[in-house]
């Protein structure tokens, strides 16, 4: 589901990470939430991208202490959850607990929010045995996956512009 046009989309991904290009790090990055939710509009196969792009704000951190409240047993004003997050990949902003999505799997009923949607973990569990310097399983580092998804990406707004000349002229 996209709540922006692929080719808005899409330039918004290639621009921040055309920004990010050379960072060593991105744990404070302007973008860095703004690319992970255009990555979770891309699609699954995208999914993976976007947990390791808000797994790099959690570096300087305690993993286990995450910078985000539930949405359905916190204190609006609550600043940090214990364990992963989840976050709705339908939803703009919702994120769980691990406790609130165990229940919410269930079909507990005092969980309304969210029935039938699809969740991602954050960190990914593989997070916590990855290599040093890396942020793949296969052992890209982030400089690698930022390169590849600016090349990715821009190949698809190409292709994207090629359709639109093809549709004009006929």
């Amino acid at each position: 589901m996209y709540f922006l046009d692929r080719k808005t989309l899409y330039s918004t991904i290639v621009n921040v990470l055309h920004d990010m290009e050379g960072c060593s790090t991105i744990q404070y990055h302007y973008g860095r939430s703004v690319l992970s939710k255009a990555l979770e509009q891309c699609g699954a196969k995208y999914i993976q991208y976007a947990s390791i792009i808000d797994e790099q704000a959690m570096l300087s951190r305690d993993p286990l202490v995450l910078p985000y409240c539930c949405d359905v047993c916190s204190d609006p004003e609550a600043s940090d959850m214990q364990g992963p997050r989840f976050t709705c990949l339908s939803c703009l902003d919702s994120d769980f607990c691990a406790n609130c999505f165990a229940l919410w799997k269930t079909g507990d009923d005092t969980i309304r929010m969210c029935k039938g949607h699809t969740f991602r973990e954050v960190p990914r569990p593989c997070w916590y045995t990855l290599k040093p310097g890396t942020v793949t399983e296969d052992g890209k580092t982030l400089a690698e996956v930022i390169d590849f998804l600016h090349s990715h990406f821009t190949g698809l707004l190409s292709d994207l512009a090629q359709e639109a000349e093809c549709t004009a002229s006929t």
